[in-house]
């Protein structure tokens, strides 16, 4: 069975395509086959691969059970259903790193947040059909996890601690090659979600 996942954040610099990239490493050493579809041609750079071609056919290797694709390669195969179909039943993850809830509706929307009000006043107006949240977790900000599942009324999927190792893993186009060891705080919402 496959699993179509789409990350959502209401507004940049929240964690969206950092938790698309672990959560598809970790499904990928579990076992499970996993296509990352790119949204904002941001998640290739992060793994310290070249920029994809949006005229490809084919998708990017990150490693032997992740791929990559971009998101004109998403939009031309998945309007050809029969293609879609066997390109679907070849992956156990399907993953959309998106902004905002375009696609969203589709699959299963997990919202990727922060402490930030000006992202958690946008959500709290978007999150109908929404499964749940990734909360990235500061220290010293004054809104915690359970402020958000109050104020969103959606259940917390992971914490996720802040961590500069991951920012400097992607400054440094390594963060496939070398995950920080805080990136693991997700192997258990993976586990849920590729088990379901």
């Amino acid at each position: 069975m496959t699993h179509e996942l789409a990350f959502v954040a209401f507004k940049g610099g929240q964690g969206c395509t950092t938790v698309a990239i672990a959560t598809a490493m970790l499904a990928g050493a579990a076992g499970h086959r996993t296509l990352i579809v790119d949204w904002d041609n941001d998640v290739a750079p992060a793994l310290g691969l070249p920029d994809l071609d949006p005229e490809s056919m084919w998708p990017v290797d990150v490693n032997s059970q992740v791929q990559l694709v971009p998101l004109s390669w998403y939009h031309e195969h998945s309007e050809l259903t029969d293609l879609w179909d066997v390109v679907v039943h070849d992956y156990g993850l399907i993953e959309f790193d998106t902004l905002g809830t375009d696609l969203a509706h589709r699959y299963t929307p997990i919202l990727v947040t922060r402490s930030c009000y000006l992202a958690l006043r946008a959500a709290a107006n978007s999150t109908e059909g929404l499964a749940g949240f990734v909360f990235i977790q500061e220290e010293g900000r004054f809104l915690n996890e359970k402020d958000l599942r109050h104020s969103l009324k959606l259940p917390t999927m992971a914490v996720l601690p802040y961590d500069m190792a991951v920012a400097h893993a992607i400054d440094a186009g390594l963060l496939a090659a070398r995950p920080p060891a805080s990136l693991g705080a997700l192997r258990q919402m993976v586990t849920d979600l590729v088990t379901a």
